[in-house]
């Protein structure tokens, strides 16, 4: 597990990456703001360039995310497209469902309201990938 968490004078981010045996979870916590965003992609771009079984990324203790935040997550799932990871989304706040539906990016990524339904999904999707 690797905790990163970097404050600046606005808000403080967090990110923890845990690998389980049915992938890798970056868990994001607090405001995903300019600053955090340009960390989330490098971030991401590391975890994808791993290859793992799958990609969840966990937003549930995200209060704000800013739209250089969704443009990360939606280079990341390009990325893991590309490199056949497996990518999905979890979060059930306000913050970021609100604005992921109004910009309509659930036609292009894959969010989920549970954690269980996520692993549930990204489970199928990485099984015939490891056939």
């Amino acid at each position: 597990m690797i905790d990163v968490t970097e404050s600046s004078s606005h808000s403080v981010a967090g990110f923890e990456v845990v690998t389980r045996a049915e992938g890798t979870v970056l868990r994001v916590s607090g405001e995903l703001d300019r600053p955090a965003a340009a960390r989330l992609i490098g971030q991401l771009q590391v975890e994808v360039d791993l290859q793992p079984t799958a990609l969840l990324v966990d937003l549930e203790d995200v209060g704000f995310c800013c739209a250089p935040g969704f443009a990360a997550l939606l280079d990341a799932g390009g990325h893991a497209h590309e490199c056949g990871v497996p990518f999905a989304i979890v979060s059930s706040q306000r913050a970021v469902l609100r604005p992921f539906e109004k910009l309509g990016l659930g036609r292009v990524l894959r969010l989920h309201r549970d954690r269980e339904q996520a692993w549930r999904w990204l489970t199928e999707v990485a099984e015939p990938a490891r056939s």
